[in-house]
């Protein structure tokens, strides 16, 4: 239990609505510098709780040590959001895995972010900056969805 200063210093520095999740906000920036076994359990105690602002804090905590992580650590520390099902934080962190491993991002994804995903490569595919467009949504053609293998094969149709 933290002291009842630092919890009040912690709920006036962040946009809590409780110190206990300010708490927990704060430890997750903590987090984000922090290079222990330790500090990982404690990410995914806070990706896994209930509060979405302190998911979100510890989301951007597992964004920030990402680039100084090994690629597997990385990844399995997203994973930890992906049991959150519908909510930002799961979406966001598939968002981010896709970047760095799209097999893993769409393991387990829901239909509606598949289809959603596959509306927004469509509309970026043929730019400059499509990158991982089109390998993505070749994935997306395998998927045993056959709604979403349809979706993903007329986008890659329509590929210019």
């Amino acid at each position: 239990m933290m002291f009842p200063l630092l919890m009040a210093a912690a709920l006036l520095a962040s946009d809590a609505d409780d110190p206990q999740e300010a708490a927990h906000i704060m430890r997750a920036g903590q987090l984000a510098h922090a290079h222990d076994a330790h500090s990982i359990i404690d990410l995914w105690l806070l990706a896994t709780d209930g509060n979405k602002k302190v998911q979100q804090a510890a989301l951007a905590a597992v964004n920030q040590r990402c680039p100084r992580e090994s690629h597997d650590v990385c990844v399995g520390m997203l994973r930890f959001f992906l049991a959150n099902v519908g909510s930002d934080s799961s979406w966001d962190a598939r968002d981010r895995l896709l970047k760095i491993d799209p097999t893993e991002a769409l393991r387990d994804a829901e239909q509606d972010y598949k289809l959603e995903l596959v509306a927004s490569l469509t509309d970026i595919l043929g730019r400059p900056d499509a990158g991982h467009a089109a390998p993505t949504l070749r994935l997306l053609a395998m998927d045993p969805d056959p709604d979403v293998q349809e979706a993903a094969s007329l986008a890659l149709l329509r590929q210019p």
